[in-house]
C-alpha cells in the first residue's frame, strides 16, 4: 500500500487553492476532486496538473460562491 496524497487548501479571501501532491502509482483521481468541490458550492476556475519525478502535483484555483438564504 502506498503513501497517501498530501492536500493542502488555501484560503485566499473569496478565492481559495487546492494542492494535491500523490506518487504517480496512486489511483487519486482528479476529476473526483473537481467534483466534489463543484458539490460543495465552489466554483473551479482553473484546474491542472503536472508530474515531477515520482510525484504528480494538482492544483486547483476556485472561488468559493456564498449561499444566502432568505
Amino acid at each position: 500500500m502506498g503513501t497517501p496524497p498530501h492536500i493542502e487548501i488555501h484560503d485566499l479571501g473569496p478565492a481559495m487553492e487546492v494542492i494535491v501532491i500523490s506518487s504517480p502509482s496512486e489511483r487519486f483521481v482528479f476529476y473526483d476532486m473537481v467534483i466534489v468541490l463543484e458539490e460543495e458550492g465552489v466554483e473551479v476556475l482553473n484546474a491542472s496538473f503536472s508530474v515531477l519525478d515520482d510525484k504528480v502535483f494538482y492544483t486547483v484555483h476556485s472561488l468559493v460562491r456564498l449561499v444566502f438564504h432568505a
